[in-house]
């Protein structure tokens, strides 16, 4: 989904319209600082910079700038002084704060302060912001429920997601070991609701390593909508048999940046504060399912394309500045395609980061997904993923399809994460360029795919890895009803006549029933399930022919 927003307005136009409204009515305004006399020191960086994020920066050589330090607090303090606001958030990056005002015209007391670079109007709450918070679902962003499809071999186990993990042969970087273990990948998103099914094992052990609510200002980004909940299930859901996302073992930092209720300018300052804290957290990977081109509230307002040029819009400039601090960004193009404006949307314009559109899974164009270039002509999207439609794991276990780029950057940045935990010391630009260079369009890029679709084994074999090969033994058995509920029917396509021997295995690989087959003429056999197989995803086994058959089913 892509909330679309932005206004910047001069101060002194303002509020003789705006000055009517509620009793609890809030006016958002950026203030620069013009300069940053800081009491925090470039030699004592653990001030402000976790130890991993200083690791992060050591591994690639990256030094340390005065834009680390911390914006300088009397400054911030003495504007809420003088305007009696409410601090909201603030960048270091940019040396700036954004404070919330009951009384906007308060704003004028900052006039003529030489230490203040610019005020910038940039968003109008007649209710208030903090205090608001919602469960909502969001309802745009599932197109279709998706069927059970059956899937044979190693892919047999992603279940759902079968279709998306081998079009970019991401199971062979499973299967080699790597799933993202010790990276660490931000999410910037709008809430992250109901995060149970298919979570287990990132709950329990504990890789949601940190977690930011920058609309709310407060430390649960959980309420506020599903879409991040989604978003996340394509990189860290874990359900064998029915849905395995793309970086299952990765950790997480969980960010909200977007707010349902309203399209303003202030979104971009989230998403810049979340960049910030990923960045300070040591996140070696950002991502965002958000674009920016139009904003309806408190005026509407629409980019001018030229300033999607990769490096003039704020989303942009952070985007590129993050990945100047050592971390791959990732972005979605926009689902703009086909519509009036036809483009990209911010940040997926900016030079540094990696941009992602939607293929259905025969690679061919996904109609919405937005094209470029960016204004400047660097080709964008830079890669695309399967998102004509996608897998998604439901908030309650289902599983459901949804189109739309949303869905395709997240995939990205998980196997992303894959590959740098496989090429360790491979530089932020290798990693970037063999992802590029392994897609099936990078020697003729195109407007809607960019280079195309990338595979993940060829991208390790850029940077030098080869991947083993992966032996497949194909399972003879079928199992019908799948979903089922009390019983499962086990057909063979060969004549058997026999007793044979079966276990049962949880997804944890804990044997939880076993029993003997008796096969009919009609190669079928069947088993009532007792009532502790509760609901959850099994592993039947059969020993046929001295070769052990296995299939996965889901017990409702």
């Amino acid at each position: 989904m892509f909330l679309s927003k932005k206004w910047s307005l001069g101060v002194l136009f303002l509020f003789s319209v705006l000055h009517l409204f509620a009793q609890n009515k809030q006016y958002a305004f950026r203030v620069q600082f013009a300069n940053k006399p800081t009491t925090f020191t470039l030699n004592q960086p653990l001030a402000y910079l976790s130890q991993r994020a200083l690791d992060r920066r050591a591994h690639f050589s990256i030094a340390l700038d005065s834009a680390d330090l911390p914006v300088y607090q009397k400054y911030t303090d003495t504007v809420l002084l003088l305007t009696q606001g409410v601090f909201h958030n603030q960048s270091k990056w940019f040396n700036q704060i954004v404070i919330l005002l009951s009384d906007s015209s308060k704003i004028g007391f900052l006039n003529a302060k030489s230490w203040i670079q610019k005020v910038d109007y940039i968003a109008y709450y007649p209710d208030g912001l903090h205090a608001k918070k919602t469960n909502s679902l969001e309802k745009d962003k599932v197109q279709a429920k998706g069927n059970l499809f059956k899937t044979t071999n190693a892919l047999s186990i992603y279940g759902e997601a079968s279709k998306q993990t081998s079009l970019v042969n991401g199971h062979l970087l499973h299967a080699a070991g790597y799933k993202g273990d010790g990276k660490l990948i931000a999410v910037l998103d709008a809430g992250f609701y109901n995060l149970y099914n298919g979570f287990d094992s990132l709950l329990f052990q504990n890789r949601i390593i940190d977690k930011y609510d920058f609309v709310s200002k407060d430390a649960d980004p959980i309420p506020g909508g599903d879409h991040g909940s989604y978003v996340l299930s394509t990189m860290a859901g874990n359900e064998p048999g029915l849905y395995i996302g793309a970086a299952p073992h990765a950790q997480y930092a969980l960010y909200r940046t977007e707010d349902n209720n309203s399209e303003q300018f202030i979104e971009m300052d989230n998403m810049v504060a979340a960049l910030e804290r990923a960045d300070s957290v040591g996140a070696d990977i950002a991502t965002m399912s958000l674009g920016y081109n139009e904003f309806y509230t408190p005026s509407y307002f629409l980019f001018p394309k030229s300033l999607l040029d990769g490096a003039s819009t704020l989303a942009a400039k952070a985007l590129n500045k993050a990945s100047s601090k050592g971390m791959i960004t990732v972005a979605a193009s926009g689902n703009e395609g086909g519509n009036n404006w036809d483009f990209l949307l911010t940040p997926g314009d900016a030079d540094s980061a990696l941009t992602v559109g939607t293929v259905d899974s025969f690679k061919n164009d996904g109609p919405a997904s937005s094209p470029g270039p960016n204004y400047k002509g660097r080709i964008k999207p830079d890669v695309c993923m399967l998102g004509t439609p996608a897998a998604l794991l439901y908030i309650r276990g289902n599983v459901l399809y949804a189109i739309g780029t949303s869905f395709a950057a997240p995939q990205l940045a998980a196997y992303t994460a894959c590959v740098m935990q496989a090429a360790p010391n491979a530089s932020l630009f290798a990693i970037k360029e063999a992802i590029r260079k392994s897609a099936h369009r990078y020697a003729l890029p195109t407007n809607k795919q960019g280079y195309g679709v990338p595979d993940f084994a060829k991208a390790l074999s850029n940077l030098g890895i080869v991947l083993p090969p992966v032996k497949e033994y194909p399972s003879q058995i079928q199992i019908t009803p799948n979903p089922c509920t009390d019983f499962i029917k086990i057909t063979l396509p060969t004549d058997l006549n026999a007793a044979v021997p079966f276990e049962l295995f949880s997804s944890n690989g804990a044997l939880v029933y076993k029993g003997t087959l008796y096969f009919n003429q009609t190669n079928q056999a069947s088993i009532n399930l007792p009532d502790s197989i509760t609901r959850g995803v099994y592993i039947l086994s059969v020993e046929i022919d001295g070769q052990h058959q296995k299939r996965s089913f889901l017990k409702f």
